[in-house]
Parts: C-alpha cells; structure tokens; sequence
C-alpha cells in the first residue's frame, strides 16, 4: 500500500487486501480530528476514506504484486 499525504509518503506491505484496507483505515481514523475538525467521520468505511483522500494533496493505493520465484 502506498500513501501520499502532504509532503509524506509512506510505504508498506501487508498479507492481503483486507490487511492493507484495515492498514488504510487505522491511517484516516489516526488523522480525522486533526485534519477534519469537528467534521463526524462517516460510519461508512469507503465514504470515509473517500472523504478523507478528497483532501488536497492526498492519494492512497493498494496494489496487488503476483509473483513466482524461478524453480531451481
């Protein structure tokens, strides 16, 4: 998963989809108060991530790398 927020970026890697969702959520909660005042977080998780990445200078995206070592 990858997150630009600002002038961050911040990198990471993770099992599965739901991992790397559950990742990206921990992300927008930790910051909703901060960055979005007393504006309430939708209780729906895409419509919070979506608001919150509808923020000036904020991308996030979770990718899927399928991979196969050559055999030996």
């Amino acid at each position: 998963m990858m997150i630009t927020f600002g002038d961050k970026d911040e990198l990471s890697v993770h099992p599965d989809h739901g991992s790397a969702w559950a990742a990206l959520l921990g992300f927008v909660d930790d910051r909703w108060s901060a960055l979005l005042g007393s504006t309430e977080a939708p209780d729906d998780e895409n419509a919070r991530v979506d608001a919150f990445f509808a923020l000036p200078d904020a991308f996030y995206l979770i990718g899927e790398v399928v991979a196969s070592l050559p055999a030996a």
